[in-house]
């Protein structure tokens, strides 16, 4: 609420000892929260919370998954040199393109999209060929120094990893198939045979890239509406969020009509009593 002024003034240095106050005792998303608030990925953080070294600790530390650690014991285990990269730990195994894939779907998604088709405007859509007319050298500078609203994965990712992310993209998304050129300017009214719902249609075209194709978030500071995050507003607040955007989430209002926005809402009404349920 601190951090992004949601009912009380916003005040990054209080959200920041909160972020503290629950990362030091192993909370994850709070351990994340820190890291990207040191590393500046949401717009608008002041410049002078950019701390490079305490955003790879603190990221480092949420990627484990394991609460049980603290920042001290987190300091020790980099200072021996025991903890890996960001992200080593589970996606250096295997071939260039399934190192790509896993790197793609944990950190390129939730703008790209699952399927190469953009989830978030102004991404281009490597399955429509969008960019993938560039040479290597100018989409790996891209990956690596952020471009326009992307921001810069060369610190998180390091050479490598960045270079199997677009060993993935083009091996992946590298031919355009008719269907594929057909899906990129589809209407969000064009009901997929197997999702009998509007709302989840809608949902898992423009909203499941950050906030989770379950409900549980792929992207730090999204809600997981699974585990009953943001569900206690009322619908007339969510609806003025999906419309005219939140924080680091765009506005929809442009994009979806009012009466898609409400068939959203309903649908991410039944993620949380879904997940209860198993």
């Amino acid at each position: 609420m601190l951090f992004y002024g949601e009912g009380v003034e916003q005040d990054y240095d209080l959200a920041h000892e909160w972020f503290h106050s629950a990362a030091d005792q192993g909370h994850l998303q709070a351990q994340r929260n820190l890291g990207f608030m040191h590393s500046l990925a949401i717009p608008g953080i002041p410049a002078h919370w950019q701390d490079a070294e305490e955003a790879n600790l603190w990221l480092s530390l949420a990627s484990t998954g394991d609460p049980t650690q603290t920042n001290s014991a987190l300091v020790t285990k980099r200072l021996q040199g025991v903890l890996s990269p960001i992200g080593e730990e589970s996606e250096s195994t295997g071939t260039e393109f399934d190192r790509g894939e896993r790197i793609f779907m944990r950190h390129c998604a939730g703008c790209h999209g699952f399927d190469g088709i953009a989830a978030y405007p102004d991404a281009p859509s490597f399955a429509a060929g969008e960019r993938l007319g560039k040479k290597d050298a100018e989409l790996l500078e891209s990956i690596r120094e952020g471009k326009d609203l992307m921001p810069a994965w060369g610190e998180t990712l390091g050479n490598n990893f960045t270079k199997d992310a677009l060993v993935f993209i083009r091996t992946q998304f590298g031919s355009i198939s008719s269907f594929q050129a057909e899906k990129k300017t589809r209407s969000t009214t064009t009901r997929d045979p197997q999702i009998a719902d509007d709302g989840e249609y809608i949902f898992l075209a423009f909203c499941s890239g950050c906030h989770g194709r379950n409900g549980v978030s792929y992207y730090v500071n999204s809600p997981s509406f699974a585990l009953g995050e943001r569900l206690h507003k009322t619908d007339s607040t969510l609806m003025d969020s999906i419309l005219n955007g939140l924080g680091a989430m765009p506005s929809w209002g442009e994009i979806i009509t009012r009466q898609q926005a409400h068939e959203i809402l309903t649908f991410i009404r039944t993620l949380q009593p879904t997940f209860e349920k198993g």
